[in-house]
């Protein structure tokens, strides 16, 4: 008796010979019946496994993936029945061939799904590292405004509402980048608090837009418990509290080429119900690093960024209005209100819709209006591409 793993290959390499070798003891096939044997093999072979395993750049498959004992008893009580035609070993040729085919690529799916979610796993961990680490290519010019020690209220999980955020770094005068490096070096806020730049521009396949989702999916479900919905901070001016809404959504997109990786349609064209978005949606909490931070102000988060300072820059203070404001957010008492999402919307029956948008001019952080026959009027130019 040869090696099974070489009878494996063999079958892989050539059906219908190894149906042959099978059973020496048995009769030889007619012509007829070899011809249908090869004929039916001919139709399988060349999408089984290679001999040899795995070419280069191919994903292997283990040699158990065929049950050879199963097959090659089959074969060799097919080829021992001398009353049987030759289309009824055609047909059972065909069969067993088919089942074997069948198992193979089933085996191979489950190694292939295994392979691309370890890639994707590697993937995710390295963004992970480079969001504890990373601050998008920015630097400051000057120290921390918070202090090199400057700390955030503890997490208290069962206590605390759970909560993510987007921060622009550069609203503020770059406020958001400082803040940003606080969260990075404090238990959870670390794992929780993104950079909304990194996460607009991280859309591959594992990155920071697949690690954000992972984290809102973990806060809906620690916040299901607490029997409320997760909390999220929106860093910058009004206009960064829209793109954050925007990238919720995005990240709760459907996308059925990676249903695999969890992101398959539940009927809505989101991975969330409509319960679960009726339910579980973060409420927003505005963090006015912008100009006007009206939006922020209605809300009652404030009009100048927390630990904004007037006069001379007190980084003992400044930590203290920072933690102050952080309480606030994770504290369950905080009360959480409706408001309305709208958007622009093509006319029914199209797929699109023509219109501009503007951004304002002038010196950042300065005011945009200009005198222009003598009134003071606002003036704009048309956006570039969608930033904060």
């Amino acid at each position: 008796e040869a090696d099974p793993n070489t009878k494996v290959n063999e079958w892989c390499r050539d059906p219908a010979a190894a149906a042959v070798s099978a059973d020496p003891s048995s009769r030889t096939l007619s012509r007829e019946q070899d011809d249908a044997t090869a004929a039916t093999a001919g139709v399988f072979a060349p999408q089984l496994a290679p001999a040899g395993g795995a070419q280069e750049g191919q994903e292997g498959v283990d040699d158990s993936v065929i049950n050879i004992e199963v097959l090659e008893q089959a074969y060799s009580e097919t080829l021992a029945d001398k009353q049987l035609s030759a289309r009824t070993v055609q047909e059972r040729t065909h069969k067993i061939l088919t089942e074997a085919k069948k198992e193979w690529e089933q085996e191979n799916q489950v190694i292939q799904r295994s392979t691309r979610a370890t890639a994707w796993q590697k993937e995710l961990d390295q963004t992970r590292k480079l969001m504890r680490e990373d601050t998008g290519g920015l630097t400051r010019t000057q120290g921390n405004r918070y202090g090199p020690d400057a700390t955030l209220p503890p997490f208290e999980r069962g206590r605390h509402v759970p909560v993510l955020g987007l921060i622009n770094p550069m609203s503020g005068a770059m406020a958001g980048m400082d803040i940003l490096s606080v969260c990075k070096h404090q238990a959870y806020y670390q794992d929780r608090i993104f950079n909304i730049i990194d996460v607009i521009k991280g859309q591959r396949r594992g990155g920071m837009l697949d690690v954000f989702r992972q984290e809102l999916n973990k806060a809906k479900e620690e916040a299901r418990a607490l029997g409320t919905r997760p909390r999220l901070i929106s860093g910058g001016g009004d206009g960064t509290g829209s793109f954050a809404l925007f990238i919720v959504f995005l990240s709760l997109k459907a996308d059925p080429d990676r249903s695999e990786d969890g992101l398959g349609d539940s009927g809505n064209g989101f991975i969330w119900t409509d319960e679960e978005m009726s339910e579980s949606f973060p409420a927003l909490a505005q963090m006015p690093l912008g100009s006007a931070n009206d939006f922020a102000n209605i809300l009652g988060w404030g009009q100048k960024y927390p630990g904004n300072a007037s006069g001379v820059p007190n980084a003992k203070r400044a930590t203290m209005m920072l933690a102050r404001w952080f309480e606030a957010v994770i504290d369950p008492a905080s009360k959480v209100v409706n408001f309305d999402l709208w958007g622009i919307l093509p006319p029914q029956g199209q797929e699109t819709c023509d219109f501009k948008l503007g951004e304002l001019t002038g010196v950042r952080g300065r005011c945009p209006n200009k005198y222009v026959d003598g009134k003071r009027q606002g003036h704009l130019k048309e956006a570039g591409k969608a930033v904060p």
